[in-house]
């Protein structure tokens, strides 16, 4: 494994000493594997932080294009290269950098993403003014490679709608994450759950520290064919499912695969209208799951409530052509809406099982 600092090639051992700068308060890690398109603007981005106490390590995990000559094209004494020599994996590349990092707080970085300008400075604030929270997430925009705004992910930021969120995915992006470094020397990323290994590190590390977010778009996130989550969706979505199982069996809950297969059309929202007997499977499994968590307290019973009703009343609005067997269904299910919010969801659903489509409007925030 091979180091390259500002000026410095020099090759690292278990035997040799390396220059050492002050301990800085963030430390970027950034793998990168054959991203030579792209790499160049996501190391300027880091540089141009308002935020300046870090250091940037950036791993290369054996790219076989020119990614190493564009990163050492930067002439810049934060930087830290550090050469794997053969492609590893990125999990292998993320607990690389991670070891290597001195900061107080380590942020995670994709190589062919934008940080915008106040990044580290906002989380850094964040973390300051929240120190029960290890690690801190950030709205997203999604931008083409033209930087053409295409969608916003807005990043949860209470910690019970955060936990609740990881029963079907991440409550904010991987590539905002910044993380205490004692919590990356507790738990590092799974390499058996390598496309979902941001998922799983979170579910882990949820379970001895608090999470949490800044509301405002601090990362540009580009939308292109080699992503993995393009080029490798069929292998995230069987992976995920296994850190799902992970999460309901720490709540004692063990799903058979009829039960697998039900607990995927309430995931993913299903997008498609179901069967009477399907939404009434899927009303019983979100019942099961919410009577788990209150008996084992895994997170905040009215956060996880909200997030099964908002899925449960998309299902149900999808399926409104079977007409009043559905709206039965979903009025005598557990995991609708509760308190006020009840009687205005089910006046929106009634009005679409009658037909009248957008003549009953909804407040503004629905």
């Amino acid at each position: 494994m091979s180091w390259c600092g500002q000026k410095r090639k020099f090759v690292v051992d278990d035997r040799t000493e390396f220059f050492q700068m002050s301990q800085p308060v963030v430390s970027v890690v950034m793998p990168v594997y054959n991203r030579e398109r792209y790499v160049g603007a996501a190391i300027q981005s880091i540089l141009d932080q308002t935020f300046t106490d870090f250091e940037f390590i950036i791993v290369d995990d054996g790219s076989s294009d020119g990614s190493v000559d564009v990163i050492q094209n930067f002439d810049d004494p934060r930087i830290r290269l550090i050469i794997l020599g053969e492609n590893r994996g990125i999990g292998v590349a993320r607990n690389t950098g991670n070891n290597a990092a001195r900061g107080e707080y380590i942020a995670v970085m994709d190589s062919d993403d934008i940080a915008l300008p106040q990044r580290l400075e906002k989380q850094v604030a964040y973390m300051r003014a929240h120190p029960d929270v290890g690690v801190c997430g950030a709205s997203i925009r999604y931008v083409d490679e033209g930087f053409k705004p295409i969608g916003v992910w807005r990043a949860d930021v209470e910690n019970g709608i955060c936990r609740a969120k990881l029963f079907f995915g991440l409550p904010f992006a991987h590539p905002t994450f910044m993380v205490k470094s004692d919590i990356y020397r507790r738990v590092s990323y799974p390499t058996q759950f390598e496309v979902v290994k941001d998922y799983a590190f979170l579910v882990q590390a949820s379970a001895s520290t608090r999470l949490g977010a800044v509301k405002d778009v601090l990362l540009l996130m580009r939308e292109h064919g080699g992503r993995i989550s393009n080029t490798q969706s069929d292998r995230q979505m069987e992976y995920a499912m296994r850190v799902r199982s992970e999460v309901l069996g720490n709540m004692g809950l063990t799903l058979d695969k009829q039960g697998q297969d039900i607990w995927r059309k309430l995931q993913l929202a299903y997008p498609v209208a179901l069967e009477p007997q399907e939404l009434q499977a899927i009303s019983d499994l979100g019942a099961r799951i919410l009577e788990a968590n209150r008996q084992s307290a895994y997170t905040s019973q009215p956060a996880l409530h909200s997030v099964f009703a908002r899925r449960w009343w998309s299902i149900c609005r999808r399926s409104v052509n079977l007409g009043k067997p559905m709206f039965d269904i979903y009025r005598r299910s557990p995991i609708k809406w509760q308190g006020p919010l009840s009687t205005l969801y089910e006046a929106r659903l009634w009005s679409l099982y009658m037909g009248m489509g957008r003549k009953l409007r909804m407040p503004q925030w629905f």
